[in-house]
């Protein structure tokens, strides 16, 4: 949890920055953010809590493991949403939505609008920007490089194996492809091998159970909210304010 000292700063940091989204379904997250920075300019620090009535994003924005702290019963019983854990949120799901672009800070470089990730007149002039990455405009002979360095590599595995590679490991290119009866290309099973699947799967079926008995022994030692996690969801109290 952040001190109030860190989340003040925070907040001084994102009213100095303009946010945008790639779409409108990141639209609770730019709401959220507004929420944050018009309470510190307008309300005071002492004020813990959200009005009530006034609408707070949840849903998408605040990771479960907050939703619960998050909320407070009043003098009246009425639930009301905590300022700092809900910032603390907040700045949580704002930070994994810069990482992957689903949000993007004007005027910046490598948190920027992905819509500037590529030059404007980049269709224009794609003969010389894929000679800047080095790349060739056929796609047959762009798939074919990326073969022939695939199998380079996989060589140089091989021989770093003395040449024998993996004992357990047979690649084998796929068989009767397209074909409704096998789809997975592999044939008719043997005898032999037929015999030596169903072993490896009687084992695995053996230490699958194993796994599972020493798994439910693991579980009654785990607190009862941990034990229970990913079955019973948290509280909510985005319908309380």
């Amino acid at each position: 949890m952040l001190a109030g000292a860190q989340a003040h700063r925070l907040i001084q940091i994102v009213e100095a920055l303009e946010f945008g989204s790639t779409n409108t379904v990141h639209a609770p997250m730019m709401e959220a953010l507004a929420l944050i920075k018009r309470y510190k300019a307008e309300a005071s620090n002492r004020m813990k809590c959200y009005a009530l009535g006034e609408h707070v994003p949840v849903d998408g924005i605040i990771p479960a493991e907050l939703v619960e702290l998050m909320c407070r019963a009043d003098s009246t019983r009425r639930q009301r949403i905590l300022r700092t854990v809900y910032e603390c949120g907040v700045f949580q799901s704002l930070r994994e939505k810069l990482r992957c672009k689903e949000a993007w800070v004007a005027g910046a470089d490598k948190w920027r609008d992905p819509d500037d990730d590529l030059p404007k007149d980049f269709e224009a002039n794609r003969t010389e920007n894929y000679a800047k990455l080095r790349k060739p405009l056929d796609p047959k002979r762009f798939t074919a490089e990326m073969m022939e360095e695939l199998d380079a590599e996989l060589s140089a595995l091989n021989n770093a194996f003395g040449g024998k590679g993996l004992p357990w490991l047979k690649i084998e290119e796929r068989r009767n492809w397209g074909d409704p009866a096998d789809p997975l290309g592999g044939g008719a099973r043997t005898a032999e091998s037929a015999s030596a699947e169903d072993g490896d799967q009687g084992a695995l079926g053996r230490g699958s159970a194993d796994g599972h008995a020493d798994g439910d022994r693991a579980a009654h030692r785990l607190p009862g909210r941990l034990h229970s996690r990913g079955h019973s969801e948290p509280p909510g109290c985005a319908g309380a304010v």
